[in-house]
């Protein structure tokens, strides 16, 4: 484990015989004496100024090895590798541009598809709302004339009510129905036209209803006209209400105004209403539907076109970049064994650089000197010289001497800041003859041996295989020697190192098994059978290591010195997998937004069927005040046969809207989708309509006292107040004509709990669907929304945690390949063998490339020529 204190004899091989006590105590004197003049440097190499007489030499060999070093940087780090990573590194950067782009693009359409939808939901509950306010309105002028008659003198019930109550009441319908009446014709959140169909029925002279004249005698002149313009002029005749109401009272009911607006609400706008709620429910039916192919377009163009295209260019480009990172790995192993086994079989020294002085850098120096001129002196270096060297040197306790390994190994003694990963700062050193090191035990192998020189080195002189040696720091291309010793790096430790370690020391890689196959380096690949082929493969740091294969793959791999050096697809999909991990994310997301969508007509459904909950409810409301405001006996006949009929539609819905199915009101219309049972699909509706047992009036404080006799029939959930409401209805409609009265109990529950809180709840019920729908499509938009910020974080940490570093470490890989290349004996022309490689690796392609052109080139003169002869 190299040589202490007391080696005093063996050090030399023989000079404890020639010299006595008195010879040592004079060496020991004449040293100690020398510490005043002679350097540190100098004193732990043995070697004083005046002894040393390989200054020259060192010098010449620094000045060609540096020489030789810049050549090989331009040949390793030229255009052969700098373009391919040059092209990796910038195209990266437009390849992640162009996606990220496409994706915004995309993102800004999927939201636009979204808010349409949004539209659409919201066109179908204010076209539903409107009709509700166009009743209300009718409902609230019916009434106010009425209760402002002499002969109704009970103020209680309906008309409880102030006529400034009920002109509040009307000027708030009128302005919510002109909200929701313009909302559905220009767009609710954006101006949007209306689909084909809805726009013609909105626009057209398709509804038929009478004008009432103040003539001698009076008269009624039909006209038609669209949804809009009869829905403007029902609202100009609304608004005029507010004057003549309060100025003629009970009179008002004679007046053109009134007639209008009663048998125009009751007749040509509902009805006309009510189709236009079907084709808008069938309009966002169907553009669920587009909205559904759209997204698969867009996912095509987004995922399987534009982002795998740019997936196989990001592929291609880090291919060629592998290929020309090879190049260099290809001429080290093109070297012959015998240089490999003597670069890679060298001890390493470091140095510990914690001085208390300031003449580290000249003792560094003096040290490489003298292992310079050991390396070159070889074995016939002076015995007494090497002993003196050891002796002088362990007793120098301000440098610590440690040993590395040849497996970038170190020592126990050696911090964590001497060697740190591929860099450290030591100096490289190499023994002359027999050179005791401390190695890693490998398979078989004692922890402690001898290697001697290798004896097989064919091209060195008779003078032995010269020693590794490192007399000062490799310079670098615009590199000033001062900051060389900031830069001294271990080579034959980083990753590089170790590959050229693995490609010579083969049989300490080899497993018993192996041995006995009689398996070893310099053999050829195709003379290997099973479970002998050499197969190279680049391994998680990206370096090369030696591995066993049972059969080498024809067609992978380059073959040279007997070895198979196969691509890595580890450091393919390392530079490519982001990019494969992005594909498959957006199809991932795509594909749970259209998993989304596929539910999203069956609430649609149920916001129809909602929808034509609430507006049924008000028109049978309005025919009940009807039938109880009705002077004569005919005209409550009339409005008792339209009461029942609007009975049993009403319920019909309602239990449609609870349990699903079709309603008989759909048989006639547009839309005739089956509804899903509301009351098993949606917990919040179910809990509304069964469970709960608050008030579902708006204001609170006008929720019924305990102790009310309507109290418990508002505080049992939705369902039995509506089925309350039928049956007050119906009871109502089966009434005598002396019976049916405003201040009866049937209309009294039905005018204050059906007019509050039954139908307050209905519309909170409505509402319900509403907030669903377009909260599953914002999880579409925030889905989208999330996978752009995720698009953003993984090209963020693409280029700092993968692209910058591995770009770098392919640099730095070629520039230690480079350095260690320069170590390779003068014998050896290395500088000719790289081009050489090079030419041979890289000219490949361009033969194939060559060939091909001229292939096809031959083929189009084929062709011109089997064309002309043709001709002729």
């Amino acid at each position: 484990m190299g040589m202490g204190d007391g080696a005093d004899g063996g050090g030399g091989g023989g000079d404890a015989g020639d010299h006595g006590g008195a010879a040592a105590g004079q060496w020991d004197k004449a040293s100690d004496a020398g510490d005043s003049s002679i350097g540190d440097s100098e004193v732990a190499s043995g070697f004083t100024s005046a002894t040393d007489q390989s200054s020259a030499t060192d010098l010449a060999i620094d000045a060609r090895r540096q020489k030789l070093h810049r050549a090989l940087d331009k040949v390793l780090l030229g255009p052969s590798l700098a373009l391919p990573v040059t092209r990796l590194h910038f195209t990266s950067y437009a390849i992640m541009a162009i996606i990220l782009l496409a994706h915004v693009i995309c993102y800004i359409v999927v939201t636009k598809l979204i808010k349409e939808e949004h539209n659409h939901v919201y066109r179908v509950h204010q076209a539903a709302l409107a009709t509700d306010k166009a009743q209300l309105i009718m409902w609230r002028i019916m009434m106010g004339p009425y209760c402002e008659r002499k002969n109704v003198t009970d103020k209680s019930s309906a008309c409880g009510n102030t006529m400034s109550y009920t002109l509040g009441k009307l000027n708030d319908n009128i302005a919510n129905f002109e909200t929701y009446h313009h909302g559905v014709y220009l767009g609710v959140q954006v101006m949007e036209q209306l689909e084909p169909r809805v726009y013609d029925l909105w626009t057209t002279q398709s509804l038929q209803y009478n004008i009432f004249l103040d003539s001698s005698p009076s008269r009624v002149v039909e006209a038609s006209a669209g949804i809009w313009q009869l829905g403007n002029r029902f609202l100009a005749a609304a608004r005029e209400s507010l004057y003549w109401m309060p100025k003629l009272k009970d009179k008002y009911m004679l007046h053109r105004n009134w007639k209008f607006i009663v048998y125009t609400g009751m007749g040509p706008l509902f009805g006309g209403c009510t189709l236009s709620l079907d084709y808008l429910m069938e309009s966002a039916w169907r553009s669920v539907e587009r909205l559904k192919i759209d997204l698969i377009i867009v996912m095509v163009v987004e995922a399987l076109c534009i982002q795998l295209l740019c997936s196989a260019v990001q592929w291609h480009l880090v291919a060629r970049v592998e290929r020309a990172r090879v190049v260099g790995l290809m001429a080290m192993l093109g070297l012959p064994a015998p240089v490999l086994r003597q670069l890679a079989s060298q001890g390493v020294k470091v140095l510990d650089d914690d001085d208390e002085d300031g003449s580290d850098n000249d003792s560094e120096e003096q040290e490489r000197s003298g292992n310079g001129n050991g390396a070159s002196e070889g074995p016939k270096q002076d015995q007494q010289l090497q002993h003196h060297n050891h002796h002088k040197h362990n007793h120098n306790h301000r440098q610590q001497q440690q040993e590395v390994d040849t497996l970038g190994g170190k020592d126990g003694g050696v911090s964590g800041s001497d060697i740190s990963g591929d860099a450290a700062s030591a100096v490289v050193t190499a023994a002359a003859g027999a050179t005791t090191i401390r190695r890693h035990p490998f398979r078989g192998r004692p922890a402690d041996e001898r290697v001697a020189p290798v004896s097989d080195y064919q091209g060195v002189g008779a003078g032995g295989p010269p020693d590794l040696t490192l007399s000062q720091p490799v310079l670098r291309l615009g590199e000033s020697a001062d900051n060389a010793p900031k830069r001294r790096q271990v080579l034959l430790s980083s990753r590089t190192g170790k590959f050229m370690r693995g490609a010579v020391g083969a049989e300490e890689v080899l497993s018993p098994l192996q041995r006995a196959a009689d398996v070893g380096p310099g053999r050829e690949v195709g003379g290997i059978g099973a479970g002998g082929g050499r197969r190279l493969s680049n391994n998680s740091n990206g370096g090369f290591q030696l591995a066993r294969v049972a059969v080498v793959l024809r067609g992978r791999g380059s073959r040279i010195n007997g070895k198979v050096l196969v691509p890595s697809y580890a450091n393919l999909m390392r530079l490519v997998a982001p990019f494969l991990l992005l594909n498959t994310l957006v199809i991932v997301v795509y594909v749970v937004s259209l998993s989304l969508l596929s539910g999203m007509q069956g609430p649609l459904a149920s916001l129809n069927m909602a929808a034509h909950v609430v507006y049924r409810y008000t028109h049978m409301r309005c025919c009940a005040w009807g039938l109880v405001a009705a002077d004569d006996k005919v005209t409550k006949g009339q409005w008792r046969d339209l009461l029942k009929e609007q009975i049993q539609l009403f319920e019909d819905e309602y239990n449609v809207l609870m349990y699903g199915g079709i309603a008989h009101s759909q048989m006639a219309g547009v839309f005739q989708e089956a509804v899903p049972a509301s009351t098993f699909a949606s917990v919040d509706f179910a809990r509304a309509f069964f469970r709960s047992k608050r008030c579902f009036r708006w204001d609170q404080s006008l929720c019924l006292p305990p102790g009310h006799k309507y109290y418990e029939a508002t505080h049992n959930g939705l369902d039995a107040m509506v089925r309350r409401v039928i049956q007050e209805m119906k009871l109502l409609s089966l009434d005598e004509d002396s019976d049916a009265k405003y201040n009866g109990t049937r209309y009294d529950y039905i005018h204050l709990v059906g007019g509050r809180d039954c139908y307050e709840g209905l519309q909170t019920a409505a509402q319900l669907f509403v907030d669903y729908s377009i909260k599953r499509y914002n999880e579409v938009t925030q889905l989208h929304t999330i996978l752009l910020g995720t698009t953003c974080g993984i090209f963020t940490l693409y280029t700092l945690l993968l692209l910058w570093p591995r770009l770098a470490r392919i640099r730095g890989d070629a520039a230690r390949q480079s350095a260690l290349l320069s170590h390779v004996p003068p014998e050896v022309d290395v500088k000719g063998h790289v081009k050489m490689t090079f030419r041979r690796w890289v000219g490949r392609g361009e033969k194939r490339k060559s060939a091909h052109s001229a292939a096809a080139s031959a083929d189009a003169m084929a062709a011109a020529t089997g064309g002309s002869v043709g001709s002729q």
